[in-house]
């Protein structure tokens, strides 16, 4: 219905589910991941940003991740372009979807169904954007906790963000998780 509701919207007319149906089952890679809601993929894309986001996520944790831990990650990295990406549709994805899509993935090992780890090692700063490795250096000195203040002071104060640029990094990067107190 999503793909349906796009494509009637970038064309200018009604297409229905049924007509859509048809065509992406004819497309090279289509797996039903949930037939009767309607979820499909097409294999592994490059820019799919589930795979992207658990990545990311799996690089820094160095260890197995369950998937409510990866889908709020990936909902994390989302809240950013929601209101604000008009080339993709917002369309919110439920963890068993996302965790279908990941078993499928050639890159992670599924564990018990519900536990992911990478196949093969992967670098956290090969993976992580700019902004992200800055951050996580100065975490990675810490032992992987670190206040807000000595964040300030490895960013903010030394001339890399701005205190605006960190406070969205911090909300929008799957890897950080804001622990209220401690």
């Amino acid at each position: 219905m999503f793909v349906a509701g796009a494509a009637g919207d970038i064309h200018g007319g009604g297409i229905t589910p049924t007509e859509v149906r048809k065509i992406v089952q004819a497309l090279r890679g289509f797996e039903w991941l949930m037939e009767g809601d309607g979820w499909f993929w097409l294999g592994p894309d490059q820019h799919n940003r589930a795979l992207i986001t658990t990545r990311k996520v799996l690089a820094v944790a160095g260890q197995k991740v369950d998937i409510e831990s990866l889908h709020q990650a990936f909902c994390r990295s989302r809240r950013l372009t929601y209101d604000e990406d008009r080339d993709n549709y917002p369309i919110e994805l439920p963890w068993q979807v996302m965790r279908e899509v990941l078993a499928r993935s050639p890159d992670l090992k599924t564990i018990q169904k519900n536990d992911f780890e990478l196949s093969a090692a992967l670098d956290p700063r090969d993976v992580l954007n700019e902004s992200e490795r800055a951050i996580y250096d100065i975490a990675d000195r810490h032992g992987g906790i670190v206040s807000r203040r000595t964040l300030d002071e490895g960013t903010v104060k030394a001339g890399l963000f701005s205190v605006m640029n960190l406070q969205l990094m911090l909300q929008a990067s799957p890897i950080f998780e804001r622990v209220e107190w401690g």
